[in-house]
């Protein structure tokens, strides 16, 4: 019955569309991938190149936490010879939608987060008692998930495209130089971050894996969801924390309000605790520019933010 109104759906809404412009579109000769975020879509492009045509549900800057899905998302989900989620209820309005495709035995659905749990990666997810106990769903700051990922979706052209195996083999092989070019990029330059000042606060969890792989202490004021409510408490126990810790940055993120954590710097400068607001972090989504929209440059920028704000010596001391 989901599947039926989900169907009527997009017939209503093709009607309605036609007539204002639809940004979709399918190519006949290439294989058509939806995904729900730009920093999948970023990935299918780099290993299916020229043979795919891949169009992301979300554009830059937007939370899959709170994405609400629009009539175009449905003809494209429905088009689309494969969609790709993120998986690990990243996408928490749309997992119903996602999951009526993933029920059609017609339709090639990738949940990459479901492959990585029945991966040999599994033991590099991270488990959260405050999500419910379900895994944290923003597994590509493990740099070593995100290649992971990028196997998968790899396997999955070839079986769909096996005539192609030796191109998607090609890009897969040049792609994974650079993701492990990346690897050494970071360790590099977190190294000039000294011990008492890797301490990572954010506007919402989703750095935990970043944190793992290189070494650094990471609070937020919001859960792994930006579902969550900021209540005083949260804010109260990070200010508590801050200056513990003597933490000399705090990093608001392009998909999340700046309001909470700017009431975080309001409340230590009523304090007379000096703290940097750090440049935007990249969490969830990737940037609309030529600097930071792929996952590698995003990442890149993300090191550089971190890097030029607690690579210093702390004021308050």
């Amino acid at each position: 019955m989901k599947r039926l109104l989900y169907l009527l759906f997009i017939l209503t809404s093709s009607l309605l569309l036609s007539s204002c412009g639809n940004k979709y579109y399918y190519d006949l000769e290439k294989i058509n991938i939806t995904t729900t975020t730009n920093i999948m879509k970023d990935l299918a492009d780099r290993i299916g190149g020229e043979k795919v045509n891949v169009y992301s549900l979300m554009g830059p800057g937007i939370d899959p936490h709170q994405y609400i899905a629009r009539p175009n998302d449905f003809i494209a989900l429905d088009k689309a010879d494969l969609i790709i989620a993120s998986g690990l209820h990243l996408e928490g309005k749309i997992i119903g939608v996602i999951e009526s495709f993933e029920n059609d035995g017609n339709k090639n659905v990738l949940n990459i987060g479901t492959s990585l749990i029945n991966s040999d990666k599994k033991d590099l997810l991270i488990e959260n008692e405050n999500f419910g106990g379900l895994y944290d769903p923003h597994f590509w700051f493990d740099i070593n998930l995100y290649i992971e990922a990028t196997t998968i979706i790899k396997d999955k052209l070839i079986l769909l495209d096996s005539n192609n195996r030796e191109y998607y083999q090609n890009n897969f092989d040049s792609y994974l130089t650079e993701l492990l070019e990346l690897i050494k990029y970071a360790k590099d330059n977190f190294s000039k971050i000294k011990e008492n000042n890797r301490y990572l606060i954010t506007a919402h969890d989703a750095f935990e894996y970043l944190g793992k792989e290189f070494g650094f202490t990471v609070m937020s004021l919001q859960g792994l969801s930006t579902e969550a409510e900021v209540s005083p408490s949260d804010v109260k126990e990070i200010i508590d924390i801050i200056l513990k810790y003597k933490i000399v940055a705090i990093f608001p993120e392009t998909s999340v309000p700046i309001e909470t954590i700017t009431s975080v710097k309001e409340a230590l400068n009523r304090n007379n605790y000096k703290v940097t607001i750090g440049g935007n972090l990249y969490s969830d989504s990737l940037g609309g520019n030529s600097d930071d929209d792929t996952y590698i440059k995003m990442y890149k920028k993300n090191i550089d933010t971190i890097v030029a704000s607690l690579g210093g010596g702390n004021n308050n001391e």
